[in-house]
């Protein structure tokens, strides 16, 4: 991201020697995976989990992996305790937001969690309006909160749900639903937007539409995923998200680029400053 870095990792810890593939290979497989971060924590965009760096520090086993952190800054890579148990195996991050996709058991898809600046639709939600719309949203995460520790969480963060006219992060990361029984395989986050892509090949973006970059056929922003129709009879295999413009590949291997289009970044001839839908990319050999 623009001042952080997520990891995923199968080794007890950051640094451990990973075994080769002939070496013990049971052991390696059944390695819980875990998912680290570093870097700047500013509207908790790599906190991912409700307690302090400073605890995040004081329960790391490892000294050597402890969080050195000065106010939100974790300077060495911190454990993101929101995370243990659940099977992370991609990661996105954003200008000021990380994006997590946690594979479910006997389906092809994933769960997928956002957290960091709220603002735009960066986070995939809506804002609550009030605290009875904050303990909806975090009860449809299936945290497994008990009634007291729910409270302690709106009380420590009423920028949540108050103070409307303000940016806005979550306290921990929230899960981002998708229409119908969509299932979502890969994960490509922009500055302030994000791009998702199905096992069917759709592509659904949120956040940030200036510029277009989220290929809807507007620049307005997006609190919620939004599929990008001029590519649902194009099954896409690949995603990628820059600043300010999106790229996608079908399966039939053509691109397609779309958002802002200065300094030539679409790929769509000089001329193209901005789209607001996706263009193919004409690769003569």
């Amino acid at each position: 991201g623009a001042f952080h870095t997520l990891l995923i990792s199968n080794a007890r810890n950051i640094g451990q020697k990973q075994p080769y593939a002939d070496e013990n290979p049971p052991e390696r497989l059944e390695r819980a995976v875990e998912v680290w971060a570093f870097g700047s924590n500013r509207n908790n965009v790599i906190e991912a989990t409700l307690v302090t760096l400073q605890d995040l520090e004081k329960d790391t086993e490892n000294e050597s992996t402890a969080s050195e952190h000065h106010e939100d800054i974790a300077a060495l890579p911190a454990l993101l305790k929101f995370f243990e148990g659940k099977n992370i195996y991609e990661v996105g991050a954003g200008g000021t937001h990380s994006v997590f996709l946690q594979k479910v058991s006997g389906k092809e898809g994933a769960v997928v969690w956002a957290c960091g600046l709220g603002c735009n639709g960066r986070l995939g939600v809506n804002r609550p309006k009030d605290r009875r719309e904050a303990e909806a949203l975090l009860r449809s995460g299936d945290y497994g909160f008990d009634e007291a520790r729910l409270k302690e969480i709106l009380d420590r963060t009423p920028q949540f749900y108050n103070d409307l006219e303000k940016k806005w992060y979550t306290p921990c990361p929230v899960r981002v639903n998708f229409p119908g029984k969509e299932e979502v395989v890969r994960v490509a986050c922009g500055s302030d937007h994000t791009l998702v892509l199905t096992g069917r090949g759709l592509v659904y973006a949120w956040g940030l539409g200036s510029f277009g970059n989220l290929g809807v056929g507007s620049t307005n922003d997006a609190w919620e995923p939004k599929e990008v129709t001029s590519l649902s009879d194009k099954p896409c295999a690949w995603i990628a998200a820059g600043s300010k413009h999106s790229i996608a590949v079908t399966r039939k291997g053509v691109m397609y680029s779309w958002g802002f289009g200065g300094s030539g970044r679409l790929g769509q001839g000089a001329s193209r400053a901005a789209a607001l839908v996706p263009g193919e990319i004409g690769v003569h050999p």
